[in-house]
């Protein structure tokens, strides 16, 4: 109940506002989704006995101490006068991720009638977005005037939203409504318009089949076809919407929001050179930050940006480590997939408040839980299978 309300109901919701079906009574909705959901997740993890410390996991030590940071810096700037626009939104940011990480760790992605209903929501979201599209545009743009007022819709957030289902619904699909799911995706993501999610997908999709399949060969054979499919839809599309906002970054040095977010970049530099380290907590207006992983230097200083890019490289090396044993596993293809997904939008596009980190923090510690006791048990067989010969 959880994981469908923090993330198809926020589909659902900012969707329906957006085209006038309901006011906006719970404003963006996940804040409020969030709060509904903790004292319920809360209540879930007290009952989960599957779950266990994971103390030696160094991407969720690295979490905890990037959350004991985030929290502890938000805290004092409240207590301090820090821009209360931004703490009150960072504060609000805790919460989610708190909610987020609880929710992904405690649902099982793998229980049949789970897979079952995401499968349904998730062609809920794919209808959703092809019915409501208007020129090319998602729900009419991204800005509509709806019942509630004016409404700004969260186009990053419905794609986020849409990529954190797909990863749950996709890998234990057998490969043909895989790949019918994938064509759905390419249109929907296009329609949405969130272009770091857009080619972010691209990549999931890539690990996603690199995982499942049963030969490099067909895997190869797979990645031609869809290559010479995606190309021929990418010109077709090209032709009919190409002031689209996806296609502006075909002509990067003039797209305006490269451009933007390039003299963002400069000042976060900037900022990082006077206070290298300590950084200068919510030293910008909001909004006004570094979209890749530098972000957390501005706010937390060298040690907040260290956890963080350690956390992202551990994430990448502990999926590596058990990648031989368990690649084709639905749960370690989710998790990898997350991963890859995650660290790739932080190196580029996403501040250290992007969504997806508890999201992939999440997947990995459950992967612990549940794949980790396997693996042990697998090479202990091993050994006694050793010695008994």
């Amino acid at each position: 109940m959880s994981f469908v309300l923090l993330f198809p109901a926020f589909f659902f919701y900012q969707s329906a506002v957006a085209v006038g079906f309901v006011s906006n009574f719970l404003r963006g909705y996940f804040t409020a989704g969030a709060a509904i959901t903790l004292p319920l997740l809360l209540v879930a993890l007290a009952f989960a006995r599957h779950l266990r410390p994971v103390s030696t996991s160094a991407p969720m030590m690295l979490f905890t101490v990037f959350m004991t940071l985030f929290a502890s810096y938000v805290i004092v700037g409240a207590l301090t006068g820090a821009n209360e626009e931004i703490t009150s939104t960072y504060l609000a940011y805790l919460l989610k991720f708190v909610a987020i990480f609880l929710a992904v760790t405690l649902v099982n992605g793998q229980e049949s009638r789970f897979q079952r209903l995401c499968r349904l929501l998730f062609l809920g979201m794919v209808v959703t977005a092809l019915t409501t599209a208007s020129d090319g545009k998602f729900l009419q743009g991204a800005i509509t005037v709806a019942l509630g007022g004016q409404f700004f819709l969260d186009y990053q957030g419905l794609a986020y939203a849409y990529i954190v289902v797909l990863i749950y619904t996709v890998p234990s699909l057998h490969y043909l409504p895989r790949l019918a799911l994938y064509a759905g995706s390419v249109v929907a993501l296009f329609l949405i318009g969130a272009r770091s999610e857009f080619a972010g997908f691209l990549v999931l999709v890539l690990v996603i089949e690199f995982c499942k399949a049963r030969s490099r060969k067909r895997f190869l054979l797979t990645l031609a076809a869809m290559s010479t499919v995606a190309s021929l839809a990418f010109m077709q599309l090209a032709e009919n919407f190409s002031d689209h906002r996806i296609f502006a970054l075909l002509e990067v040095s003039s797209d305006q929001s490269v451009i933007e977010r390039s003299d963002l970049m400069e000042d976060a530099l900037r900022t990082i050179e006077e206070n290298p380290i300590s950084g200068k907590y919510a030293s910008y207006e909001q909004g006004h930050y570094a979209h890749n992983v530098l972000s957390a230097w501005v706010d937390f200083g060298l040690l907040g940006f260290l956890v963080l890019s350690g956390f992202l490289v551990a994430l990448l090396g502990v999926h590596l480590r058990l990648f031989k044993t368990h690649a084709r596993h639905d749960l370690y293809v989710q998790s990898i997939s997350c991963a890859v997904f995650t660290v790739l939008l932080m190196l580029v596009a996403k501040h250290y408040t992007y969504q997806m980190i508890p999201v992939a923090a999440g997947l990995t510690y459950r992967m612990h839980c549940v794949l980790g006791p396997r693996r042990r048990a697998a090479i202990a067989a091993a050994h006694q299978g050793s010695a008994a010969s």
